[in-house]
Protein backbone atom coordinates (compact mmCIF):
# COMPACT_ATOMS: atom_id res chain seq x y z
CA UNK A 1 0.00 0.00 0.00
CA UNK A 2 1.34 3.45 -0.90
CA UNK A 3 1.13 5.80 2.10
CA UNK A 4 1.96 9.48 2.23
CA UNK A 5 4.59 9.71 4.99
CA UNK A 6 4.00 13.41 5.54
CA UNK A 7 0.27 12.90 5.99
CA UNK A 8 0.89 10.14 8.53
CA UNK A 9 3.37 12.33 10.38
CA UNK A 10 0.82 15.12 10.68
CA UNK A 11 -1.77 12.69 12.06
CA UNK A 12 0.74 11.48 14.61
CA UNK A 13 1.61 15.05 15.59
CA UNK A 14 -2.09 15.81 16.10
CA UNK A 15 -2.31 12.78 18.38
CA UNK A 16 0.59 14.18 20.40
CA UNK A 17 -1.28 17.48 20.62
CA UNK A 18 -4.34 15.65 21.95
CA UNK A 19 -2.13 14.01 24.59
CA UNK A 20 -0.92 17.44 25.69
CA UNK A 21 -4.53 18.58 26.07
CA UNK A 22 -5.32 15.55 28.21
CA UNK A 23 -2.43 16.55 30.48
CA UNK A 24 -3.89 20.05 30.91
CA UNK A 25 -1.60 21.93 28.55
CA UNK A 26 -3.04 24.48 26.13
CA UNK A 27 -2.24 23.14 22.68
CA UNK A 28 -2.49 24.45 19.16
CA UNK A 29 -5.68 22.48 18.44
CA UNK A 30 -7.30 23.39 21.78
CA UNK A 31 -6.61 27.08 21.15
CA UNK A 32 -8.40 26.77 17.81
CA UNK A 33 -11.38 25.07 19.45
CA UNK A 34 -11.47 27.96 21.91
CA UNK A 35 -11.49 30.41 19.00
CA UNK A 36 -8.06 31.79 19.94
CA UNK A 37 -6.51 31.85 16.48
CA UNK A 38 -3.63 34.15 17.42
CA UNK A 39 -2.74 31.96 20.38
CA UNK A 40 -2.84 28.92 18.09
CA UNK A 41 -0.14 30.40 15.88
CA UNK A 42 2.07 31.04 18.91
CA UNK A 43 1.50 27.52 20.26
CA UNK A 44 2.69 25.67 17.16
CA UNK A 45 5.80 23.75 18.13
CA UNK A 46 7.92 21.16 16.41
CA UNK A 47 6.68 17.77 17.67
CA UNK A 48 9.11 15.49 19.44
CA UNK A 49 10.06 12.05 18.16
CA UNK A 50 10.28 13.12 14.53
CA UNK A 51 13.39 13.77 12.43
CA UNK A 52 14.09 17.53 12.21
CA UNK A 53 13.22 17.76 8.52
CA UNK A 54 9.83 16.06 9.12
CA UNK A 55 9.13 18.14 12.24
CA UNK A 56 9.73 21.36 10.30
CA UNK A 57 7.27 20.24 7.61
CA UNK A 58 4.66 19.48 10.26
CA UNK A 59 5.08 22.96 11.71
CA UNK A 60 4.67 24.44 8.23
CA UNK A 61 1.45 22.47 7.67
CA UNK A 62 0.00 23.57 10.99
CA UNK A 63 0.89 27.20 10.19
CA UNK A 64 -0.77 26.92 6.78
CA UNK A 65 -3.91 25.57 8.41
CA UNK A 66 -4.13 28.62 10.69
CA UNK A 67 -3.36 31.02 7.84
CA UNK A 68 -6.18 29.45 5.83
CA UNK A 69 -8.54 29.73 8.79
CA UNK A 70 -7.64 33.39 9.31
CA UNK A 71 -8.12 34.56 5.74
CA UNK A 72 -4.46 34.68 4.70
CA UNK A 73 -5.06 32.24 1.89
CA UNK A 74 -1.89 32.92 -0.09
CA UNK A 75 0.15 32.08 3.01
CA UNK A 76 -2.07 29.04 3.50
CA UNK A 77 -1.08 27.87 0.02
CA UNK A 78 2.57 28.06 1.05
CA UNK A 79 3.13 31.09 -1.20
CA UNK A 80 4.88 34.26 -0.19
CA UNK A 81 2.39 37.05 0.34
CA UNK A 82 1.29 38.70 -2.86
CA UNK A 83 0.89 37.54 -6.42
CA UNK A 84 3.36 35.15 -8.04
CA UNK A 85 2.67 34.40 -11.71
CA UNK A 86 2.82 30.81 -12.93
CA UNK A 87 5.64 30.02 -15.32
CA UNK A 88 4.33 29.42 -18.88
CA UNK A 89 3.90 25.75 -19.69
CA UNK A 90 4.81 23.81 -22.79
CA UNK A 91 2.56 23.64 -25.82
CA UNK A 92 -0.49 21.50 -25.09
CA UNK A 93 -0.55 17.95 -26.42
CA UNK A 94 -2.89 17.73 -29.47
CA UNK A 95 -5.12 15.19 -27.70
CA UNK A 96 -5.60 17.57 -24.77
CA UNK A 97 -6.10 20.49 -27.15
CA UNK A 98 -9.02 18.58 -28.68
CA UNK A 99 -10.92 18.52 -25.38
CA UNK A 100 -14.05 20.64 -24.99
CA UNK A 101 -14.30 22.88 -21.87
CA UNK A 102 -17.54 22.78 -19.85
CA UNK A 103 -18.50 24.78 -16.76
CA UNK A 104 -17.70 22.44 -13.87
CA UNK A 105 -20.96 22.87 -11.97
CA UNK A 106 -23.01 22.19 -15.12
CA UNK A 107 -20.85 19.18 -16.01
CA UNK A 108 -20.98 17.58 -12.56
CA UNK A 109 -24.73 18.12 -12.35
CA UNK A 110 -25.12 16.38 -15.71
CA UNK A 111 -22.85 13.49 -14.73
CA UNK A 112 -24.64 13.13 -11.36
CA UNK A 113 -27.97 12.38 -13.03
CA UNK A 114 -29.18 9.06 -11.63
CA UNK A 115 -26.31 8.77 -9.15
CA UNK A 116 -26.89 8.20 -5.45
CA UNK A 117 -23.45 9.33 -4.28
CA UNK A 118 -21.15 12.13 -5.47
CA UNK A 119 -17.70 12.36 -3.86
CA UNK A 120 -15.65 15.53 -4.32
CA UNK A 121 -12.33 16.27 -2.66
CA UNK A 122 -10.36 19.21 -1.33
CA UNK A 123 -6.93 20.16 -0.09
CA UNK A 124 -7.37 20.98 3.59
CA UNK A 125 -5.38 24.21 3.27
CA UNK A 126 -7.30 25.57 0.25
CA UNK A 127 -10.64 27.22 1.04
CA UNK A 128 -11.17 27.79 -2.68
CA UNK A 129 -12.24 24.14 -2.88
CA UNK A 130 -14.89 24.81 -0.24
CA UNK A 131 -16.13 27.84 -2.14
CA UNK A 132 -16.59 25.70 -5.25
CA UNK A 133 -18.26 22.94 -3.21
CA UNK A 134 -20.78 25.49 -1.92
CA UNK A 135 -21.75 26.46 -5.46
CA UNK A 136 -21.94 22.82 -6.50
CA UNK A 137 -24.02 21.84 -3.49
CA UNK A 138 -26.67 24.43 -4.33
CA UNK A 139 -27.05 22.93 -7.79
CA UNK A 140 -27.11 19.33 -6.60
CA UNK A 141 -29.64 20.14 -3.87
CA UNK A 142 -31.90 21.62 -6.56
CA UNK A 143 -31.42 18.39 -8.52
CA UNK A 144 -32.63 16.16 -5.70
CA UNK A 145 -29.64 15.41 -3.48
CA UNK A 146 -30.73 15.12 0.14
CA UNK A 147 -27.65 14.92 2.39
CA UNK A 148 -24.18 16.38 2.85
CA UNK A 149 -21.48 14.18 4.39
CA UNK A 150 -18.10 15.58 5.38
CA UNK A 151 -14.87 14.31 6.86
CA UNK A 152 -14.84 17.24 9.29
CA UNK A 153 -17.91 16.23 11.29
CA UNK A 154 -17.12 15.09 14.81
CA UNK A 155 -19.19 13.05 17.24
CA UNK A 156 -22.92 12.59 16.53
CA UNK A 157 -23.94 14.92 19.36
CA UNK A 158 -21.73 17.66 17.90
CA UNK A 159 -23.44 17.37 14.53
CA UNK A 160 -26.85 17.29 16.24
CA UNK A 161 -25.93 20.52 18.05
CA UNK A 162 -25.19 22.25 14.73
CA UNK A 163 -28.48 21.02 13.26
CA UNK A 164 -30.46 22.25 16.27
CA UNK A 165 -28.77 25.67 16.11
CA UNK A 166 -28.95 25.97 12.33
CA UNK A 167 -25.28 26.91 12.09
CA UNK A 168 -21.90 25.26 12.75
CA UNK A 169 -19.81 25.95 15.82
CA UNK A 170 -16.22 25.26 16.75
CA UNK A 171 -17.55 21.98 18.19
CA UNK A 172 -18.85 20.80 14.82
CA UNK A 173 -15.48 19.76 13.44
CA UNK A 174 -11.85 20.77 12.90
CA UNK A 175 -11.77 21.76 9.23
CA UNK A 176 -15.12 23.53 9.46
CA UNK A 177 -13.56 26.09 11.84
CA UNK A 178 -12.31 27.75 8.65
CA UNK A 179 -14.94 30.37 7.64
CA UNK A 180 -15.60 29.25 4.04
CA UNK A 181 -16.01 25.64 5.22
CA UNK A 182 -18.19 26.86 8.08
CA UNK A 183 -20.43 28.60 5.58
CA UNK A 184 -20.50 25.48 3.40
CA UNK A 185 -22.03 23.63 6.38
CA UNK A 186 -24.32 26.59 7.18
CA UNK A 187 -25.47 26.69 3.55
CA UNK A 188 -26.08 22.94 3.42
CA UNK A 189 -28.46 23.20 6.37
CA UNK A 190 -30.16 26.25 4.85
CA UNK A 191 -30.76 24.20 1.68
CA UNK A 192 -32.54 21.57 3.78
CA UNK A 193 -29.79 18.96 3.42
CA UNK A 194 -29.20 16.53 6.26
CA UNK A 195 -25.69 16.30 7.71
CA UNK A 196 -23.96 12.92 7.77
CA UNK A 197 -20.90 12.06 9.84
CA UNK A 198 -18.84 9.09 8.73
CA UNK A 199 -15.39 9.61 10.22
CA UNK A 200 -13.72 6.72 12.02
CA UNK A 201 -14.64 6.41 15.70
CA UNK A 202 -12.19 5.62 18.48
CA UNK A 203 -13.63 2.11 18.63
CA UNK A 204 -12.96 1.59 14.91
CA UNK A 205 -9.33 2.64 14.98
CA UNK A 206 -6.62 0.04 14.54
CA UNK A 207 -5.72 -1.29 17.99
CA UNK A 208 -2.64 -3.09 19.20
CA UNK A 209 0.58 -2.93 17.22
CA UNK A 210 -0.42 -1.06 14.05
CA UNK A 211 1.97 0.43 11.55
CA UNK A 212 0.98 3.50 9.55
CA UNK A 213 -0.40 1.42 6.68
CA UNK A 214 -2.67 -0.53 9.01
CA UNK A 215 -3.90 2.66 10.69
CA UNK A 216 -4.84 4.25 7.39
CA UNK A 217 -6.39 1.03 6.10
CA UNK A 218 -8.57 0.82 9.22
CA UNK A 219 -9.65 4.43 8.83
CA UNK A 220 -10.64 4.05 5.17
CA UNK A 221 -12.64 0.89 5.85
CA UNK A 222 -14.34 2.50 8.85
CA UNK A 223 -15.32 5.58 6.84
CA UNK A 224 -16.77 3.39 4.08
CA UNK A 225 -18.54 1.16 6.62
CA UNK A 226 -20.15 4.18 8.30
CA UNK A 227 -21.33 5.62 4.98
CA UNK A 228 -22.61 2.22 3.89
CA UNK A 229 -24.61 1.92 7.11
CA UNK A 230 -26.23 5.30 6.49
CA UNK A 231 -27.08 4.43 2.89
CA UNK A 232 -28.52 1.08 3.95
CA UNK A 233 -30.73 2.79 6.53
CA UNK A 234 -31.69 5.55 4.07
CA UNK A 235 -32.03 3.85 0.68
CA UNK A 236 -33.78 6.82 -0.93
CA UNK A 237 -31.09 9.31 0.08
CA UNK A 238 -28.71 10.97 -2.36
CA UNK A 239 -25.48 12.09 -0.74
CA UNK A 240 -22.71 14.56 -1.58
CA UNK A 241 -19.55 13.45 0.26
CA UNK A 242 -16.79 16.02 0.84
CA UNK A 243 -13.40 14.40 1.47
CA UNK A 244 -9.75 15.31 1.68
CA UNK A 245 -7.21 14.46 -0.99
CA UNK A 246 -7.22 10.81 -2.13
CA UNK A 247 -10.13 9.38 -0.11
CA UNK A 248 -12.10 9.52 -3.39
CA UNK A 249 -9.72 7.17 -5.20
CA UNK A 250 -11.67 4.32 -6.83
CA UNK A 251 -8.62 2.18 -7.60
CA UNK A 252 -9.48 -1.50 -7.21
CA UNK A 253 -7.35 -4.23 -5.69
CA UNK A 254 -5.63 -6.60 -8.08
CA UNK A 255 -5.05 -9.33 -5.49
CA UNK A 256 -8.62 -9.43 -4.19
CA UNK A 257 -7.73 -8.28 -0.67
CA UNK A 258 -9.88 -5.18 -0.21
CA UNK A 259 -8.56 -2.17 -2.11
CA UNK A 260 -5.12 -1.51 -3.56
CA UNK A 261 -4.61 1.88 -1.92
CA UNK A 262 -7.10 1.35 0.88
CA UNK A 263 -9.05 4.51 0.06
CA UNK A 264 -12.64 5.06 1.11
CA UNK A 265 -14.42 5.39 -2.27
CA UNK A 266 -13.30 1.98 -3.49
CA UNK A 267 -14.16 0.40 -0.14
CA UNK A 268 -17.64 1.97 -0.35
CA UNK A 269 -18.25 0.40 -3.75
CA UNK A 270 -17.08 -2.98 -2.47
CA UNK A 271 -19.47 -2.77 0.49
CA UNK A 272 -22.55 -1.40 -1.28
CA UNK A 273 -22.22 -2.00 -5.01
CA UNK A 274 -22.81 1.73 -5.49
CA UNK A 275 -20.63 3.41 -8.11
CA UNK A 276 -20.06 6.96 -6.83
CA UNK A 277 -19.35 9.87 -9.13
CA UNK A 278 -15.85 10.94 -8.05
CA UNK A 279 -14.66 14.48 -8.77
CA UNK A 280 -11.05 15.53 -8.14
CA UNK A 281 -10.53 19.29 -7.83
CA UNK A 282 -7.40 19.09 -5.67
CA UNK A 283 -5.21 17.82 -8.52
CA UNK A 284 -6.72 20.38 -10.89
CA UNK A 285 -5.65 23.36 -8.79
CA UNK A 286 -2.85 25.68 -9.88
CA UNK A 287 -0.72 27.80 -7.54
CA UNK A 288 1.68 30.61 -8.27
CA UNK A 289 4.78 28.96 -6.87
CA UNK A 290 6.11 25.51 -6.15
CA UNK A 291 4.88 22.41 -7.94
CA UNK A 292 1.98 22.77 -10.34
CA UNK A 293 0.56 19.74 -12.20
CA UNK A 294 1.51 20.28 -15.86
CA UNK A 295 -1.77 19.07 -17.40
CA UNK A 296 -4.04 21.54 -15.53
CA UNK A 297 -1.56 24.37 -16.23
CA UNK A 298 -1.59 23.52 -19.91
CA UNK A 299 -5.40 23.26 -20.05
CA UNK A 300 -5.89 26.54 -18.16
CA UNK A 301 -3.48 28.35 -20.47
CA UNK A 302 -4.70 26.85 -23.74
CA UNK A 303 -8.40 27.37 -23.04
CA UNK A 304 -7.88 30.60 -21.04
CA UNK A 305 -10.33 29.43 -18.39
CA UNK A 306 -11.77 31.99 -15.98
CA UNK A 307 -13.93 29.70 -13.82
CA UNK A 308 -13.76 26.09 -12.58
CA UNK A 309 -13.91 23.90 -15.68
CA UNK A 310 -14.18 20.25 -16.65
CA UNK A 311 -13.37 18.84 -20.07
CA UNK A 312 -15.24 16.49 -22.38
CA UNK A 313 -13.27 14.33 -24.81
CA UNK A 314 -14.08 13.70 -28.47
CA UNK A 315 -16.00 10.54 -27.52
CA UNK A 316 -18.30 12.43 -25.15
CA UNK A 317 -16.64 11.17 -21.96
CA UNK A 318 -15.22 13.26 -19.13
CA UNK A 319 -11.48 13.88 -18.93
CA UNK A 320 -10.08 12.50 -15.67
CA UNK A 321 -6.29 12.40 -15.96
CA UNK A 322 -4.96 12.49 -12.38
CA UNK A 323 -1.74 11.32 -10.75
CA UNK A 324 -2.04 7.81 -9.31
CA UNK A 325 -5.80 8.07 -8.76
CA UNK A 326 -8.85 6.58 -10.43
CA UNK A 327 -11.62 9.18 -10.60
CA UNK A 328 -14.47 10.09 -12.96
CA UNK A 329 -13.85 13.80 -13.47
CA UNK A 330 -11.15 16.44 -13.04
CA UNK A 331 -12.03 20.06 -12.20
CA UNK A 332 -9.40 22.57 -13.32
CA UNK A 333 -9.42 25.84 -11.39
CA UNK A 334 -8.28 29.06 -13.08
CA UNK A 335 -5.03 30.79 -12.21
CA UNK A 336 -5.12 32.67 -8.91
CA UNK A 337 -5.82 36.38 -9.21
CA UNK A 338 -5.90 39.20 -6.68
CA UNK A 339 -9.31 40.55 -5.73
CA UNK A 340 -10.44 43.42 -3.48
CA UNK A 341 -8.07 44.28 -0.65
CA UNK A 342 -5.52 41.73 -1.79
CA UNK A 343 -7.85 38.82 -1.09
CA UNK A 344 -8.01 36.01 -3.70
CA UNK A 345 -10.55 36.75 -6.42
CA UNK A 346 -12.36 33.42 -5.92
CA UNK A 347 -13.68 34.77 -2.59
CA UNK A 348 -16.33 36.75 -4.47
CA UNK A 349 -17.98 33.39 -5.27
CA UNK A 350 -19.80 34.69 -8.33
CA UNK A 351 -21.17 37.68 -6.43
CA UNK A 352 -22.23 35.75 -3.32
CA UNK A 353 -19.67 37.71 -1.25
CA UNK A 354 -18.88 41.43 -1.47
CA UNK A 355 -16.08 43.49 0.08
CA UNK A 356 -16.46 45.46 3.30
CA UNK A 357 -13.54 47.64 4.35
CA UNK A 358 -12.77 48.04 8.06
CA UNK A 359 -10.98 51.39 8.32
CA UNK A 360 -7.48 51.53 9.81
CA UNK A 361 -8.65 54.20 12.26
CA UNK A 362 -10.81 51.66 14.11
CA UNK A 363 -7.98 49.13 14.40
CA UNK A 364 -4.73 48.92 16.37
CA UNK A 365 -1.80 50.78 14.86
CA UNK A 366 -0.03 47.55 13.99
CA UNK A 367 -0.50 43.80 14.18
CA UNK A 368 -0.80 41.14 15.28
CA UNK A 369 -4.59 41.23 15.46
CA UNK A 370 -7.56 39.50 13.89
CA UNK A 371 -10.71 41.15 12.49
CA UNK A 372 -13.76 38.87 12.48
CA UNK A 373 -17.29 39.09 11.09
CA UNK A 374 -19.96 36.91 12.74
CA UNK A 375 -23.54 36.50 11.57
CA UNK A 376 -25.35 38.87 13.95
CA UNK A 377 -27.86 36.38 15.36
CA UNK A 378 -25.44 33.47 15.82
CA UNK A 379 -24.23 32.82 19.36
CA UNK A 380 -20.99 32.07 21.16
CA UNK A 381 -18.83 29.48 19.47
CA UNK A 382 -20.16 30.26 15.97
CA UNK A 383 -17.79 30.17 13.01
CA UNK A 384 -17.02 33.63 11.55
CA UNK A 385 -18.36 34.33 8.08
CA UNK A 386 -14.94 35.80 7.34
CA UNK A 387 -11.88 36.91 9.26
CA UNK A 388 -8.52 38.39 8.42
CA UNK A 389 -5.23 38.18 10.27
CA UNK A 390 -2.99 41.25 10.36
CA UNK A 391 0.48 40.03 11.25
CA UNK A 392 3.17 41.71 13.31
CA UNK A 393 4.43 44.84 11.56
CA UNK A 394 1.38 45.08 9.27
CA UNK A 395 -1.38 47.69 9.43
CA UNK A 396 -5.01 48.15 8.39
CA UNK A 397 -7.35 48.70 6.67
CA UNK A 398 -8.83 45.21 6.41
CA UNK A 399 -11.11 43.94 3.63
CA UNK A 400 -13.68 41.33 4.60
CA UNK A 401 -15.65 39.37 2.00
CA UNK A 402 -19.25 38.88 3.16
CA UNK A 403 -22.62 37.70 1.79
CA UNK A 404 -25.73 39.84 2.21
CA UNK A 405 -26.87 40.05 5.83
CA UNK A 406 -26.17 41.62 9.20
CA UNK A 407 -22.85 41.05 10.98
CA UNK A 408 -21.17 41.93 14.24
CA UNK A 409 -17.50 42.79 13.88
CA UNK A 410 -14.99 41.73 16.51
CA UNK A 411 -11.31 42.43 17.12
CA UNK A 412 -9.05 39.77 18.60
CA UNK A 413 -5.64 40.84 19.88
CA UNK A 414 -3.03 38.68 21.56
CA UNK A 415 -3.27 38.78 25.34
CA UNK A 416 -6.35 41.04 25.36
CA UNK A 417 -10.09 40.55 25.65
CA UNK A 418 -11.99 40.56 22.37
CA UNK A 419 -13.36 43.99 21.45
CA UNK A 420 -16.57 44.79 19.58
CA UNK A 421 -16.23 46.92 16.44
CA UNK A 422 -19.96 47.42 15.91
CA UNK A 423 -22.50 45.92 13.51
CA UNK A 424 -22.82 46.28 9.75
CA UNK A 425 -25.47 45.45 7.14
CA UNK A 426 -24.33 44.03 3.83
CA UNK A 427 -26.78 44.64 0.97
Amino acid sequence: MKIRPMFCAVLAAMALSATAEAQGELSYSQALRDGRYLDALDLIEAPANFPPEVASQIVAQFERSVYSMTGRHFLGYGMTEGWEPVEPGEALDPVLASLFPVDAVDAIAEAATGRQVVIINEAHNDARHRAFATRLLRRLADDGFTHFAAETFGRPEQVEEAVSLGYPTRNTGFYSMEPVFGDLVRSAMAMGLGLVRYEVTMEQRCSGECDQAAQIRARERAQATNLAAFLDANPDSRVVVFVGYQHLDETGDENGDGVLEGWMAAELTALTGIDPLTVDQQQGTIYGSGYNPPVPVGLAEHFDITRPTTFRDTNGGWFSDTFQRTVDMLVVHPFLQLGPGGRPDWMAMDGYRSPHIVAAESLPVTGPFLVQAFVADEGDGAIPMDQYLVREGETGPVTLMLPAGRYRLMLQSAGEADRELGEIEMP
